[in-house]
């Protein structure tokens, strides 16, 4: 079996980095809650501003929603479209046993 198609299509278009990646799939494993960039550097142990940069990316992107809180941006897992979202979910479903082959679209 191989990586589905829509995976890789997804792929493709909004992910650029193993870091946008990993961001991405943590806050999908908790969609009601949101993180700061320092949050999410602390637990997937990267540097704040680098975290900071891929969550901009990927909310520009329509895949987290941002917001401000004293001064604090926070950004929480929010797909613009079903469609997206599925995909999203279908890379996670996929990324346990493909992660090989995904790493190396981006």
């Amino acid at each position: 079996m191989d990586l589905p198609e829509a995976v890789q299509q997804f792929i493709l278009k909004y992910i650029n980095s193993v870091d946008q990646l990993e961001i991405l799939l943590l806050l999908k494993q908790d969609p009601q809650r949101d993180w700061t960039p320092e949050e999410v550097a602390q637990t997937l142990r990267t540097h704040p501003n680098a975290a900071s940069s891929r969550m901009e990316e990927l909310a520009a992107n329509h895949l987290l929603s941002e917001k401000k809180v004293n001064d604090k941006t926070q950004y929480r897992y929010q797909p613009r479209t079903p469609d997206v979202s599925a995909a999203v979910e279908q890379l996670a479903q996929a990324h346990p046993t493909y992660r090989v082959s995904i790493i190396s679209l981006i």
